[in-house]
Parts: structure tokens; C-alpha cells; sequence
């Protein structure tokens, strides 16, 4: 299961989420940095988006469901940084002014989310042809 290397992929993306996010601030504010734990719906829908990574690796028998929840944690990780762009603007005034690098993980959870469906989708590709020499 940690031997694929689309399961380190979800461990990264996992990671990203939880680590990136309630470690690193996300806005720079006039009191200075504001983290997640101000915001109720962001830490939601990171630990949504974390816990479905990390749990998605366990479903390694069955790869297009995989896949299909990596897109679904995609749309989930699009839709939170377009939350945070939109949080930013209404503190600030300016489209990026006070982002901090807490606000572009889910930008990296992407990254890490696209590289394990290529993995998987490599892999389903070798099943099949295996199949085919039966």
C-alpha cells in the first residue's frame, strides 16, 4: 500500500493539508498574521480535504474510486483557495496583498493530488494489460 508511489502522493497531499494549513498563518491582517483556527468553515473543509487524501489510501484495491475522490479533493481544494482569495480581498482591499504561505497549500495539495492520479491511472493501465495475456 506505501510502496505505490501515488500512496506517498495522498500521504504528501494529507500532510500538506494538515500540517501547511494549521501551522502556517494564512492572511497577514493589521494585528498581524491571522491563522485558520478564525475561520470554523476553512478548518472544515481542510480537514475534509486532509482526511480524505489520507484515507484514500486505503482504498487501493479499488482505483477508480480513487480517482474519482482524488477529482472530488481537487474541486474541494480549487473551491477552498478561492475561499481564501475571497476572505483575503474582504480584509484587505487587494486581491494578494496579506497572503501568507499558508494560503497556497491547497495549490500544493493539487499538485501532490494529480501526480497520485497519474499514478493510479498508470497503474489501472498495466492491470488491464496484464488481463489481456490471460
Amino acid at each position: 500500500m506505501i510502496q505505490r508511489i501515488q500512496s506517498l502522493y495522498l500521504l504528501f497531499a494529507g500532510l500538506s493539508m494538515t500540517l501547511g494549513i494549521f501551522l502556517i498563518p494564512l492572511f497577514e491582517g493589521t494585528e498581524g498574521p491571522i491563522s485558520i483556527s478564525d475561520f470554523g468553515l476553512f478548518m472544515m473543509i481542510s480537514g475534509v480535504s486532509a482526511g480524505l487524501s489520507l484515507s484514500n489510501i486505503f482504498n487501493f484495491k479499488k482505483r477508480q474510486t480513487q480517482v474519482v475522490l482524488n477529482r472530488l479533493n481537487i474541486i474541494i481544494s480549487f473551491v477552498l483557495f478561492g475561499l481564501f482569495l475571497w476572505k483575503n480581498y474582504e480584509l484587505n482591499d487587494s486581491a494578494l496583498a496579506g497572503l501568507l504561505y499558508g494560503s497556497f497549500m491547497p495549490l500544493v495539495n493539487v499538485v501532490f493530488l494529480v501526480l497520485a492520479n497519474r499514478g493510479i491511472l498508470k497503474d489501472e493501465m498495466l492491470v488491464r494489460a496484464s488481463e489481456r495475456f490471460r
